[in-house]
């Protein structure tokens, strides 16, 4: 028996999801799919915010993403009117234990169907509910957390569940019109048969972390295999103590003798010598610390001298030096992009690490012309830079001012790619130097050696001067030859007393009786 079997849509089944669906597809236009953005998300990325940015409409971008697009489009694309950097202002998420976003009053769990609002002058996000029962209601018009005034005109709203047609996606005006958010480089990028790996970001991770542990592997392999080799019998080779400052490799007098008819020959090798600051770049294990105060304000950076050292010895030496000081490009004093130079005189080599990449924001990074031409030029990130791995040398990173970042970030440039404002560095402060701790130290100990062999010099002289001073005593007179005279005065006396003592020794003869032929019979 064939059994007749009837389907039913689920919008049939479940009235109040027909009802939902058929409002939505009302909202935004009959035919047109209905996507809603969710509140966590950039409007032009349509990812996750990382630093969320809010129109007075209440549309959130990314600032990596919003910036880049106003200074190609100048306009909102979502709306498509004039848009301004100075029109957007930042937003302060709150989260709790679990990762989530929330409301810091209600502690109200945010999800797509919350009421979201934002105070503009603090950039603070809030549940609605919180806002009209303790701002709105109660005619209170502070901040809830900042105690920071406003106006009812302040109040944005994020998301409003009763008003979902405002975050469709499908009527968002790049998508409309097909404008890509991309740039030429990113487009060339998204070309190649490797942009899908990469455009997962954590394919791309693990395979970077795996390069960098095996090539740890081989560095670790060929240390021991070296190490394991039989080294020289010392036997008949005379060791010196080695100084602090003694380096590791020769001063190339043996070669240059050798090899040079000019140079006197010299058969030993001698180990050349380092500078303090050489030993101080070579021993520091800290990171540094400094502020840079621009007319815009301060940035608080952190100096990873570990891993730069030099890059960061020249950056404290110049910025205490004040060479630094009233610059309009970082690390420039003539302001052309051609000035400046090292503490040293010449370019230093770069220092790459493979644990230090351009793929944040805030970087610090010193600015060449080339290979191994670092001077002393810098700049920061304002993104990340994936293209300058391995051409220049990252040596800090700021732990604090990012909305001096992005105050700079802001402003617009000419057609010469130069700021329309002015921006200066007023001063650098170092507030952390491992370099000078490390060269007190040396310091402290070459005068403790100092006064060691002051002490011995002194010890030695006290000790001719007694000498001297005895031998004054010992003798009498004055005249040439006194040492002379009296050692044979002495040896003369020693020879008569010792002939009249050898003298006194002597067992004279016994002397023989006269007799009688008759009285003595002993012949017989």
């Amino acid at each position: 028996m064939n059994a007749t079997v009837v389907y039913m849509p689920i919008t049939t089944r479940n009235p109040k999801l027909h009802n939902y669906i058929q409002g939505a597809k009302k909202a935004s236009g009959s035919g047109s799919e209905f996507k809603q953005l969710p509140f966590y998300c950039c409007a032009l990325s349509l990812q996750p915010f990382e630093n969320p940015m809010c129109t007075k409409e209440g549309i959130v971008f990314d600032l990596l993403n919003i910036v880049p697009w106003i200074k190609k489009q100048g306009t909102n694309p979502v709306t498509g009117q004039s848009l301004e950097a100075k029109d957007l202002f930042k937003l302060h998420f709150h989260k709790n234990n679990e990762n989530e976003y929330q409301c810091p009053v209600t502690y109200k769990t945010f999800n797509n169907h919350t009421h979201i609002v934002a105070i503009k002058t603090s950039g603070n996000v809030y549940a609605y509910e919180a806002v009209d029962q303790l701002n709105i209601k109660t005619k209170n018009w502070s901040d809830l957390i900042t105690g920071e005034k406003f106006t009812r005109k302040d109040i944005i709203t994020l998301q409003d569940p009763h008003h979902v047609s405002e975050r469709n996606i499908t009527d968002f005006h790049y998508l409309k019109n097909n404008i890509s958010v991309l740039d030429e480089a990113a487009e060339k990028k998204k070309a190649q048969v490797s942009y899908k790996i990469n455009a997962t970001g954590t394919t791309s991770r693990v395979l970077e972390e795996m390069a960098a542990k095996d090539k740890l592997k081989k560095d670790a392999a060929a240390a021991k295999a070296s190490a394991s080799k039989t080294p020289i019998t010392p036997s008949f080779v005379t060791t010196t103590k080695s100084s602090y400052n003694d380096a590791s490799f020769s001063r190339g007098l043996a070669s240059s003798s050798l090899t040079s008819m000019s140079f006197t020959p010299v058969s030993v090798n001698e180990s050349a010598v380092w500078t303090d600051d050489e030993v101080a770049i070579t021993r520091v294990k800290q990171k540094g610390a400094a502020t840079l105060q621009t007319n815009y304000g301060d940035i608080h950076i952190e100096l990873l001298c570990f891993d730069a050292p030099r890059s960061c010895f020249n950056f404290i030496k110049h910025a205490k030096e004040g060479k630094l000081h009233d610059t309009i490009m970082g690390g420039d004093p003539t302001g052309t992009g051609k000035g400046g130079e090292s503490v040293w005189g010449s370019p230093f080599p770069d220092e790459f690490k493979p644990n230090l990449t351009h793929s944040s924001r805030g970087l610090l990074s010193m600015a060449n012309r080339g290979k191994h031409t670092n001077t002393s030029q810098f700049f920061f990130t304002f993104g990340p830079c994936k293209h300058l791995d391995n051409k220049h040398t990252i040596f800090g990173k700021i732990v604090d001012g990012m909305d001096v970042l992005t105050k700079l970030e802001a402003v617009s440039t000419d057609e010469d790619n130069r700021p329309v404002k002015e921006i200066k560095i007023l001063a650098i402060t170092v507030t952390k130097d491992p370099y000078a701790e490390i060269l007190n130290d040396i310091a402290s100990k070459d005068a403790i050696k100092a006064a060691n062999s002051a002490q011995r010099v002194m010890e030695k002289a006290r000790k001719d001067k007694l000498y001297l001073a005895a031998s004054a005593v010992a003798s009498s007179t004055d005249k040439v030859g006194k040492y002379l005279d009296a050692a044979l005065g002495k040896r003369k006396l020693d020879s008569s007393l010792n002939t009249q003592e050898s003298e006194s020794l002597v067992i004279p003869p016994k002397k023989q009786s006269k007799t009688s032929g008759f009285s003595n019979f002993n012949g017989w």
